[in-house]
């Protein structure tokens, strides 16, 4: 959000950016084993149609359940980049995902999420993941897991694990990539003229982030 405020001079005042984030977190709560929410399974393509499907619902919505349904898109974008090994395979380059245009595809080689809330069958397959070296982390690998996978922390194998060359993490590095896509997202609701999200937007004074520090005072 503070990306998108230094790139417009607008923010999203304090009690939009709850709700926004509420919705965020739904996608936890709600939806914990749907992996159209969280890009996990492989599941590109229905992660790329729910996210069609929550901003063309909000496009017939105001008020709070519009800025719900951003939240729950920002959720998908975000988890696509922590859970899946599109950073291995773009590193050290910040290169963004088309996630919006993966429904208008089948395949995308080598591109992989780990399996939740199954598992595959295979224990040593499952292992194999948890040992296979850096460079087999931008292929595909049979019986790779979430618990692999994902990068949600620098406590987990691939989310601490050092990007050569640029001194940041995995976990560090997707975030980047996220943050960098939650701010394209955050335009694209702003270049549409959404009321109920340019309502939300108020003039960014001096540094800014005020807004955002009443929320985080507010944790």
């Amino acid at each position: 959000m503070e990306q998108f405020a230094d790139d417009t001079k607008l923010e999203i005042g304090a009690p939009c950016a709850e709700i926004i984030m509420q919705g965020n977190l739904q996608g936890d709560k709600l939806f914990p084993d749907r992996t159209e929410f969280h890009c996990d399974n492989s599941n590109f393509k229905g992660c790329s149609e729910n996210l069609e499907k929550i901003v063309n619902d909000a496009k017939h919505l105001s008020g709070d359940p519009a800025l719900i349904r951003l939240g729950r898109g920002m959720h998908v974008i975000q988890d696509f980049y922590s859970h899946s090994n599109w950073a291995e395979m773009v590193a050290p380059l910040p290169v963004l995902a088309p996630v919006e245009d993966f429904k208008d595809v089948s395949y995308i080689k080598n591109l992989q999420s780990g399996m939740y809330p199954y598992s595959h069958e295979s224990i040593d397959d499952q292992l194999d993941c948890f040992t296979a070296p850096e460079s087999d982390w931008k292929t595909g690998l049979v019986g790779a897991t979430h618990a692999c996978m994902h990068k949600d922390g620098n406590n987990s194998i691939r989310g601490g694990t050092e990007v050569p060359g640029i001194g940041r993490t995995y976990h560090e590095f997707a975030g980047e990539l996220a943050i960098a896509h939650t701010k394209k997202y955050l335009m694209s609701w702003y270049k549409s003229g959404h009321p109920g999200f340019l309502s939300c937007l108020v003039v960014k004074v001096g540094g800014g982030g005020c807004n955002h520090n009443i929320i985080r005072k507010m944790k």
